[in-house]
């Protein structure tokens, strides 16, 4: 994470500053200052605590925040049923500060994509087409681009090219 940072330009203490991981504490990881530990037992809990974390930043850094979550990762942890109610909640939180969730669900879960889709404002479909990836907007319908990099600035930015 911090080597990706520092590839964008990022100091050290710049990611160390705003960047927030959120894991398991039963998973035995060493903590560093940007890891937030979660028991994983108590959605409510720590769903508050995560909360605290976002108004600290939000507070400190005048910024709304981007939150990039792996569904697998709540399901695993509080269950299905529990991990829908967060995302309903937390879609309308993302509204209320001006933030932005990206939700990272992975193929195999269909009914889970429906459900999901009904919540989000956008929904966007990532796949890989003769090894090249491709995006594309399911909500709203959008054409469908090629993600390529550019690096033009000295950084690797993404840059969509669409595909007609």
């Amino acid at each position: 994470m911090i080597k990706k940072g520092e590839e964008g330009g990022l100091t050290r203490d710049e990611i160390t500053n705003l960047l927030r991981v959120c894991v398991k504490s039963d998973y035995g990881i060493k903590l560093k200052p940007y890891l937030v530990s979660f028991k994983g037992e108590d959605v409510s809990e720590d769903y508050k605590r995560y909360l605290e974390v976002e108004k600290e930043l939000m507070e400190r850094t005048g910024q709304p925040i981007l939150r990039v979550t792996g569904a697998d990762m709540l399901i695993n942890a509080y269950g299905l049923k529990e991990a829908i109610s967060v995302w309903s909640f937390d879609a309308s939180r993302i509204r209320e500060t001006g933030g932005l969730g990206i939700l990272i669900l992975k193929p195999g879960y269909p009914r889970l994509a429906k459900i999901l889709a009904s919540i989000a404002d956008v929904h966007l479909k990532i796949t890989r087409q003769l090894g090249i990836p491709i995006v594309y907007g399911i909500k709203p319908r959008t054409g469908f681009h090629a993600v390529e990099m550019d690096v033009s600035n000295g950084y690797v930015m993404p840059k969509l090219t669409p595909i007609i």
